[in-house]
Protein backbone atom coordinates (compact mmCIF):
# COMPACT_ATOMS: atom_id res chain seq x y z
CA UNK A 1 0.00 0.00 0.00
CA UNK A 2 1.60 3.55 -1.09
CA UNK A 3 2.60 5.59 2.05
CA UNK A 4 -0.44 8.36 0.89
CA UNK A 5 -3.02 5.67 1.10
CA UNK A 6 -1.74 3.83 4.47
CA UNK A 7 -2.72 7.29 6.08
CA UNK A 8 -5.99 7.55 4.20
CA UNK A 9 -6.68 3.53 5.19
CA UNK A 10 -5.80 4.21 9.11
CA UNK A 11 -7.90 8.00 8.97
CA UNK A 12 -10.56 6.18 7.61
CA UNK A 13 -10.59 2.80 10.09
CA UNK A 14 -10.43 5.16 13.10
CA UNK A 15 -13.26 7.74 11.83
CA UNK A 16 -15.15 4.18 11.09
CA UNK A 17 -14.87 2.97 14.46
CA UNK A 18 -15.52 6.05 16.04
CA UNK A 19 -18.32 7.24 13.98
CA UNK A 20 -20.21 4.13 13.05
CA UNK A 21 -22.52 3.87 16.08
CA UNK A 22 -23.46 6.88 16.48
CA UNK A 23 -24.27 7.34 12.30
CA UNK A 24 -26.19 3.85 12.61
CA UNK A 25 -28.44 5.28 15.57
CA UNK A 26 -28.76 8.97 14.20
CA UNK A 27 -28.99 7.96 10.72
CA UNK A 28 -30.39 4.51 10.87
CA UNK A 29 -28.61 3.54 7.49
CA UNK A 30 -29.74 0.44 5.80
CA UNK A 31 -27.79 -1.01 2.52
CA UNK A 32 -28.89 -3.43 -0.01
CA UNK A 33 -26.44 -5.08 -2.58
CA UNK A 34 -27.18 -6.63 -5.54
CA UNK A 35 -24.01 -8.27 -5.16
CA UNK A 36 -21.35 -7.56 -2.41
CA UNK A 37 -19.21 -4.23 -3.25
CA UNK A 38 -15.93 -5.20 -4.76
CA UNK A 39 -13.07 -5.06 -2.10
CA UNK A 40 -10.28 -4.29 -4.53
CA UNK A 41 -8.84 -2.73 -7.51
CA UNK A 42 -10.39 0.40 -9.05
CA UNK A 43 -14.35 1.41 -8.89
CA UNK A 44 -16.80 4.21 -9.73
CA UNK A 45 -19.37 4.12 -6.90
CA UNK A 46 -21.75 6.84 -8.54
CA UNK A 47 -24.78 7.87 -6.94
CA UNK A 48 -27.67 10.17 -7.17
CA UNK A 49 -27.33 13.37 -4.58
CA UNK A 50 -30.02 13.84 -2.06
CA UNK A 51 -27.91 15.03 1.18
CA UNK A 52 -24.45 16.90 2.19
CA UNK A 53 -24.02 13.44 4.01
CA UNK A 54 -24.41 11.54 0.75
CA UNK A 55 -20.63 11.03 0.52
CA UNK A 56 -20.50 9.16 3.88
CA UNK A 57 -23.96 7.31 3.48
CA UNK A 58 -22.55 5.73 -0.10
CA UNK A 59 -19.01 5.82 1.27
CA UNK A 60 -19.83 3.47 4.17
CA UNK A 61 -21.91 1.05 2.22
CA UNK A 62 -18.79 0.06 0.31
CA UNK A 63 -16.80 -0.74 3.21
CA UNK A 64 -13.30 0.39 1.85
CA UNK A 65 -11.83 3.69 2.42
CA UNK A 66 -13.24 5.92 -0.93
CA UNK A 67 -12.10 9.16 -2.24
CA UNK A 68 -15.18 12.00 -3.41
CA UNK A 69 -14.54 15.29 -5.06
CA UNK A 70 -15.88 17.94 -2.35
CA UNK A 71 -16.79 22.12 -3.37
CA UNK A 72 -13.27 23.69 -3.40
CA UNK A 73 -15.63 25.99 -1.09
CA UNK A 74 -15.29 23.72 1.89
CA UNK A 75 -11.47 23.66 1.65
CA UNK A 76 -11.15 27.18 2.52
CA UNK A 77 -12.25 26.26 6.75
CA UNK A 78 -8.27 24.84 6.97
CA UNK A 79 -9.60 22.61 10.03
CA UNK A 80 -12.41 21.11 7.97
CA UNK A 81 -10.59 21.02 4.83
CA UNK A 82 -7.82 19.10 6.66
CA UNK A 83 -10.30 16.95 7.96
CA UNK A 84 -12.16 15.95 5.01
CA UNK A 85 -9.20 15.57 2.95
CA UNK A 86 -8.02 12.68 5.11
CA UNK A 87 -11.00 11.04 4.80
CA UNK A 88 -10.14 10.86 1.08
CA UNK A 89 -11.75 14.23 -0.50
CA UNK A 90 -10.16 16.30 -3.10
CA UNK A 91 -11.27 19.89 -4.43
CA UNK A 92 -13.51 20.74 -7.36
CA UNK A 93 -14.87 24.21 -8.77
CA UNK A 94 -18.62 24.02 -8.69
CA UNK A 95 -20.28 24.13 -11.94
CA UNK A 96 -17.15 24.21 -13.82
CA UNK A 97 -14.53 22.73 -15.78
CA UNK A 98 -11.69 21.76 -13.14
CA UNK A 99 -8.71 20.34 -15.23
CA UNK A 100 -6.79 19.68 -11.92
CA UNK A 101 -9.54 17.65 -10.25
CA UNK A 102 -10.51 15.79 -13.34
CA UNK A 103 -6.73 15.21 -13.45
CA UNK A 104 -6.47 13.95 -9.56
CA UNK A 105 -9.71 11.40 -10.16
CA UNK A 106 -8.16 10.18 -13.03
CA UNK A 107 -4.53 9.37 -11.32
CA UNK A 108 -6.54 7.70 -7.80
CA UNK A 109 -8.62 5.91 -10.28
CA UNK A 110 -5.47 4.37 -12.20
CA UNK A 111 -3.67 3.69 -8.70
CA UNK A 112 -6.45 1.01 -7.62
CA UNK A 113 -8.57 3.19 -5.61
CA UNK A 114 -11.97 3.40 -5.34
CA UNK A 115 -13.85 6.83 -5.98
CA UNK A 116 -17.72 8.16 -5.07
CA UNK A 117 -18.78 10.47 -7.90
CA UNK A 118 -22.24 12.32 -7.66
CA UNK A 119 -23.35 12.76 -11.85
CA UNK A 120 -25.49 15.31 -11.41
CA UNK A 121 -22.94 17.63 -9.75
CA UNK A 122 -25.77 19.39 -7.01
CA UNK A 123 -27.98 18.28 -4.34
CA UNK A 124 -31.68 17.61 -5.34
CA UNK A 125 -34.81 19.87 -3.91
CA UNK A 126 -36.70 17.31 -4.47
CA UNK A 127 -35.98 13.77 -5.29
CA UNK A 128 -35.87 14.39 -9.02
CA UNK A 129 -33.00 13.59 -10.56
CA UNK A 130 -30.62 16.56 -12.41
CA UNK A 131 -29.02 16.83 -15.32
CA UNK A 132 -26.13 14.42 -15.40
CA UNK A 133 -22.64 16.40 -16.14
CA UNK A 134 -21.96 15.47 -20.05
CA UNK A 135 -18.25 14.40 -19.08
CA UNK A 136 -19.64 11.65 -16.90
CA UNK A 137 -20.12 8.88 -19.55
CA UNK A 138 -16.41 10.11 -21.04
CA UNK A 139 -15.00 9.46 -18.24
CA UNK A 140 -16.39 6.31 -17.81
CA UNK A 141 -15.17 5.27 -21.69
CA UNK A 142 -11.75 6.57 -21.43
CA UNK A 143 -11.27 5.12 -18.03
CA UNK A 144 -12.75 1.57 -19.73
CA UNK A 145 -14.17 1.94 -15.47
CA UNK A 146 -15.79 -0.69 -13.68
CA UNK A 147 -19.17 1.51 -11.77
CA UNK A 148 -21.02 0.51 -9.67
CA UNK A 149 -24.47 2.79 -8.79
CA UNK A 150 -26.21 3.48 -5.87
CA UNK A 151 -29.67 4.77 -5.37
CA UNK A 152 -30.29 6.70 -2.36
CA UNK A 153 -33.57 6.26 -1.91
CA UNK A 154 -34.79 8.38 1.13
CA UNK A 155 -32.25 11.10 1.80
CA UNK A 156 -34.94 13.61 0.53
CA UNK A 157 -37.09 12.97 2.70
CA UNK A 158 -34.33 12.22 5.85
CA UNK A 159 -33.34 16.22 5.54
CA UNK A 160 -34.90 17.99 2.46
CA UNK A 161 -32.38 20.16 0.63
CA UNK A 162 -34.82 23.26 1.62
CA UNK A 163 -35.85 22.11 4.82
CA UNK A 164 -33.56 23.89 8.21
CA UNK A 165 -34.94 20.46 10.27
CA UNK A 166 -34.11 16.53 9.91
CA UNK A 167 -36.68 13.98 9.58
CA UNK A 168 -36.05 10.96 11.74
CA UNK A 169 -36.25 8.96 8.54
CA UNK A 170 -34.05 5.62 7.89
CA UNK A 171 -31.34 6.18 4.85
CA UNK A 172 -31.83 3.74 2.47
CA UNK A 173 -29.13 2.86 -0.14
CA UNK A 174 -28.85 -0.44 -2.59
CA UNK A 175 -26.00 -1.16 -4.70
CA UNK A 176 -25.82 -2.74 -7.90
CA UNK A 177 -23.65 -5.30 -8.97
CA UNK A 178 -20.16 -3.81 -10.66
CA UNK A 179 -20.05 -3.82 -14.33
CA UNK A 180 -18.57 -2.65 -17.33
CA UNK A 181 -19.71 -1.18 -20.07
CA UNK A 182 -18.97 -1.86 -23.83
CA UNK A 183 -16.75 0.20 -26.46
CA UNK A 184 -19.23 0.38 -28.77
CA UNK A 185 -21.47 1.96 -26.48
CA UNK A 186 -21.11 5.83 -26.94
CA UNK A 187 -20.27 8.48 -23.81
CA UNK A 188 -24.40 9.33 -24.60
CA UNK A 189 -25.68 6.14 -23.75
CA UNK A 190 -23.52 5.50 -21.19
CA UNK A 191 -24.78 8.75 -19.35
CA UNK A 192 -28.06 7.68 -19.83
CA UNK A 193 -27.69 3.84 -18.97
CA UNK A 194 -26.21 6.03 -15.49
CA UNK A 195 -29.01 7.96 -15.36
CA UNK A 196 -31.54 5.16 -15.46
CA UNK A 197 -29.64 3.30 -13.07
CA UNK A 198 -29.34 5.93 -9.99
CA UNK A 199 -32.68 7.93 -10.20
CA UNK A 200 -35.94 7.92 -7.82
CA UNK A 201 -39.30 8.64 -8.59
CA UNK A 202 -40.09 10.74 -5.50
CA UNK A 203 -43.95 10.10 -6.52
CA UNK A 204 -43.26 6.52 -5.29
CA UNK A 205 -40.96 6.63 -2.61
CA UNK A 206 -42.44 6.52 0.89
CA UNK A 207 -40.60 7.16 4.08
CA UNK A 208 -41.18 3.71 6.53
CA UNK A 209 -43.27 2.71 8.99
CA UNK A 210 -42.73 4.75 11.89
CA UNK A 211 -40.80 7.75 10.13
CA UNK A 212 -41.63 10.76 12.05
CA UNK A 213 -41.02 14.90 11.82
CA UNK A 214 -41.83 18.22 13.15
CA UNK A 215 -42.16 21.43 11.64
CA UNK A 216 -42.35 19.95 8.35
CA UNK A 217 -42.98 23.07 6.20
CA UNK A 218 -40.53 24.78 7.60
CA UNK A 219 -38.28 26.12 4.89
CA UNK A 220 -40.75 25.45 2.26
CA UNK A 221 -41.96 28.41 1.21
CA UNK A 222 -38.11 29.25 -0.17
CA UNK A 223 -38.42 26.13 -2.35
CA UNK A 224 -42.44 26.47 -3.02
CA UNK A 225 -41.48 30.56 -4.14
CA UNK A 226 -45.04 31.05 -5.86
CA UNK A 227 -48.23 29.67 -4.81
CA UNK A 228 -49.25 26.24 -6.72
CA UNK A 229 -52.41 27.35 -6.47
CA UNK A 230 -52.79 30.37 -8.07
CA UNK A 231 -49.08 31.37 -8.80
CA UNK A 232 -48.56 34.45 -6.77
CA UNK A 233 -44.88 34.99 -6.45
CA UNK A 234 -43.46 34.50 -2.84
CA UNK A 235 -47.01 33.93 -1.59
CA UNK A 236 -46.62 31.24 0.76
CA UNK A 237 -45.92 31.40 4.37
CA UNK A 238 -45.81 28.16 7.33
CA UNK A 239 -48.57 29.10 9.93
CA UNK A 240 -47.50 31.19 12.59
CA UNK A 241 -48.73 28.29 15.43
CA UNK A 242 -48.68 25.25 13.22
CA UNK A 243 -45.38 24.71 11.92
CA UNK A 244 -46.20 21.73 9.36
CA UNK A 245 -49.10 24.15 7.55
CA UNK A 246 -47.99 26.20 4.68
CA UNK A 247 -51.04 28.49 3.46
CA UNK A 248 -51.20 31.30 0.36
CA UNK A 249 -51.11 34.92 1.27
CA UNK A 250 -52.75 35.53 -1.71
CA UNK A 251 -55.99 32.52 -2.57
CA UNK A 252 -55.85 31.31 0.83
CA UNK A 253 -54.68 27.66 -0.28
CA UNK A 254 -53.41 25.83 2.82
CA UNK A 255 -51.95 22.30 3.27
CA UNK A 256 -50.60 20.29 5.75
CA UNK A 257 -47.19 18.56 4.11
CA UNK A 258 -46.70 15.34 5.98
CA UNK A 259 -43.01 13.62 6.41
CA UNK A 260 -43.35 11.84 2.96
CA UNK A 261 -43.45 15.50 1.40
CA UNK A 262 -47.04 15.00 0.88
CA UNK A 263 -48.84 18.36 1.07
CA UNK A 264 -53.00 17.47 1.72
CA UNK A 265 -55.68 20.56 1.43
CA UNK A 266 -57.01 22.22 4.54
CA UNK A 267 -58.13 25.40 3.15
CA UNK A 268 -58.97 27.11 0.22
CA UNK A 269 -58.11 26.58 -3.19
CA UNK A 270 -55.38 24.17 -2.60
CA UNK A 271 -55.60 20.33 -4.13
CA UNK A 272 -53.84 17.59 -2.89
CA UNK A 273 -50.06 17.28 -4.53
CA UNK A 274 -47.02 16.58 -3.21
CA UNK A 275 -43.81 19.05 -2.90
CA UNK A 276 -41.91 17.28 -6.31
CA UNK A 277 -45.27 17.89 -8.20
CA UNK A 278 -45.58 21.49 -6.79
CA UNK A 279 -42.41 22.63 -7.94
CA UNK A 280 -43.39 20.89 -11.16
CA UNK A 281 -46.52 22.97 -11.34
CA UNK A 282 -44.25 26.25 -11.30
CA UNK A 283 -41.63 25.30 -13.73
CA UNK A 284 -44.24 24.56 -16.00
CA UNK A 285 -46.30 27.72 -15.92
CA UNK A 286 -43.65 30.27 -15.09
CA UNK A 287 -41.83 28.57 -18.73
CA UNK A 288 -38.47 27.82 -19.85
CA UNK A 289 -36.89 30.22 -19.64
CA UNK A 290 -38.53 31.58 -17.16
CA UNK A 291 -40.62 34.32 -17.02
CA UNK A 292 -42.17 36.39 -14.09
CA UNK A 293 -44.49 38.80 -15.76
CA UNK A 294 -44.82 37.75 -19.58
CA UNK A 295 -46.19 41.46 -19.86
CA UNK A 296 -43.70 43.39 -18.63
CA UNK A 297 -40.95 41.40 -20.94
CA UNK A 298 -42.66 41.84 -23.72
CA UNK A 299 -43.14 45.55 -23.44
CA UNK A 300 -39.71 45.95 -21.44
CA UNK A 301 -37.83 42.47 -21.99
CA UNK A 302 -37.73 42.44 -17.83
CA UNK A 303 -37.55 38.78 -16.82
CA UNK A 304 -37.44 39.32 -13.03
CA UNK A 305 -37.09 42.35 -10.35
CA UNK A 306 -35.79 42.61 -6.90
CA UNK A 307 -36.90 45.97 -4.84
CA UNK A 308 -33.73 45.41 -3.24
CA UNK A 309 -30.67 43.42 -3.81
CA UNK A 310 -27.57 43.18 -1.85
CA UNK A 311 -24.67 42.08 -4.30
CA UNK A 312 -21.00 41.20 -3.13
CA UNK A 313 -17.77 39.80 -4.36
CA UNK A 314 -14.80 37.16 -3.42
CA UNK A 315 -11.76 38.80 -6.04
CA UNK A 316 -9.96 35.62 -6.69
CA UNK A 317 -7.64 33.92 -4.42
CA UNK A 318 -9.93 35.99 -1.44
CA UNK A 319 -11.99 35.18 1.31
CA UNK A 320 -13.53 38.34 2.15
CA UNK A 321 -16.52 39.67 0.67
CA UNK A 322 -16.52 42.81 -1.17
CA UNK A 323 -19.70 45.24 -1.51
CA UNK A 324 -20.68 45.80 -5.19
CA UNK A 325 -23.92 47.09 -5.07
CA UNK A 326 -27.33 47.49 -3.30
CA UNK A 327 -30.82 48.47 -4.52
CA UNK A 328 -33.58 47.51 -6.79
CA UNK A 329 -32.60 44.93 -9.21
CA UNK A 330 -33.33 43.60 -12.75
CA UNK A 331 -33.35 40.38 -14.75
CA UNK A 332 -32.72 41.02 -18.26
CA UNK A 333 -32.84 38.28 -20.86
CA UNK A 334 -29.42 39.41 -21.55
CA UNK A 335 -27.70 40.92 -18.28
CA UNK A 336 -28.58 41.14 -14.67
CA UNK A 337 -28.72 45.10 -13.14
CA UNK A 338 -28.37 46.61 -9.80
CA UNK A 339 -29.10 50.54 -9.22
CA UNK A 340 -27.05 51.81 -6.10
CA UNK A 341 -28.24 55.05 -5.03
CA UNK A 342 -26.49 57.68 -6.64
CA UNK A 343 -24.37 55.27 -8.49
CA UNK A 344 -24.28 54.51 -12.13
CA UNK A 345 -26.21 50.88 -12.57
CA UNK A 346 -24.45 47.98 -12.21
CA UNK A 347 -24.52 45.31 -14.71
CA UNK A 348 -23.41 42.07 -15.16
CA UNK A 349 -23.37 40.68 -19.01
CA UNK A 350 -25.00 36.91 -18.76
CA UNK A 351 -22.60 35.44 -21.35
CA UNK A 352 -19.50 36.29 -18.86
CA UNK A 353 -21.11 33.73 -16.49
CA UNK A 354 -19.67 30.26 -16.17
CA UNK A 355 -21.78 29.15 -13.14
CA UNK A 356 -24.83 29.97 -11.16
CA UNK A 357 -25.18 27.82 -7.92
CA UNK A 358 -27.35 27.74 -4.51
CA UNK A 359 -24.89 26.74 -1.86
CA UNK A 360 -24.77 25.81 1.66
CA UNK A 361 -27.46 27.87 3.52
CA UNK A 362 -29.32 28.01 0.23
CA UNK A 363 -26.11 31.14 -0.57
CA UNK A 364 -26.75 32.30 -4.28
CA UNK A 365 -23.57 32.40 -6.23
CA UNK A 366 -23.05 34.05 -9.52
CA UNK A 367 -19.15 33.13 -10.65
CA UNK A 368 -17.54 34.72 -13.87
CA UNK A 369 -13.81 33.89 -15.07
CA UNK A 370 -12.18 36.30 -12.37
CA UNK A 371 -14.81 36.47 -9.35
CA UNK A 372 -17.36 35.16 -7.55
CA UNK A 373 -20.57 37.32 -6.68
CA UNK A 374 -22.69 36.51 -3.91
CA UNK A 375 -26.12 38.09 -4.17
CA UNK A 376 -29.15 38.51 -2.03
CA UNK A 377 -32.60 39.15 -2.67
CA UNK A 378 -33.74 40.84 0.41
CA UNK A 379 -36.64 38.79 1.72
CA UNK A 380 -36.97 37.41 -1.63
CA UNK A 381 -36.11 33.23 -2.32
CA UNK A 382 -32.73 32.57 -3.36
CA UNK A 383 -33.39 29.54 -5.14
CA UNK A 384 -36.38 31.37 -7.34
CA UNK A 385 -33.55 33.60 -8.73
CA UNK A 386 -31.60 30.68 -9.28
CA UNK A 387 -34.40 29.21 -11.35
CA UNK A 388 -34.70 32.66 -13.21
CA UNK A 389 -31.14 32.92 -13.51
CA UNK A 390 -29.74 29.78 -15.01
CA UNK A 391 -31.92 29.34 -17.86
CA UNK A 392 -30.84 33.08 -19.64
CA UNK A 393 -27.54 32.22 -18.43
CA UNK A 394 -27.70 29.17 -20.45
CA UNK A 395 -29.21 31.13 -23.54
CA UNK A 396 -27.12 33.86 -23.41
CA UNK A 397 -23.98 31.68 -23.88
CA UNK A 398 -25.54 29.86 -26.39
CA UNK A 399 -25.82 26.29 -24.97
CA UNK A 400 -28.58 24.23 -25.55
CA UNK A 401 -31.79 24.95 -23.72
CA UNK A 402 -34.61 24.28 -26.11
CA UNK A 403 -35.99 27.41 -27.20
CA UNK A 404 -34.09 29.78 -29.65
CA UNK A 405 -34.88 32.85 -28.29
CA UNK A 406 -37.41 35.11 -26.27
CA UNK A 407 -40.21 34.68 -28.69
CA UNK A 408 -41.57 31.61 -26.75
CA UNK A 409 -42.84 34.04 -24.99
CA UNK A 410 -44.94 35.97 -27.01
Amino acid sequence: MKPQYLFHWLAHRAGWNLCWLGAKLRWKLQYEYDEPFPQDGPVLLLSNHTSVFDPVWVAWGGWRPMHYMASQQLFRFKAFGALIGSLGAFPKIKNMHDPEANATLERLYRDGRPIVLFPEGARTWDGRLGKLRPGIGRLIKRLNARVVTARVTTGHLHRPRWAPHRRHVPVHVRYSAPRTFPPEMSAHEITAAIADAIRIDPGEIRAPEGSWGERLAEGLPDYLWACPSCFALEALSVHHTDRDCIMCGECDARWRVDVHNRMHPIGGRAQETAVHRAAMALEAHFGNPPVADPEAFEKEGVVLQSPNMQIGAVPRGSRQLEPVAHGPATLYEDRLECHSPGRQPWTLPLDEVKAVSVEVQSVLQVRTQDRLYQLEPQGESNIKWSHFLRPWNRLARGKELGVKSRSVHR
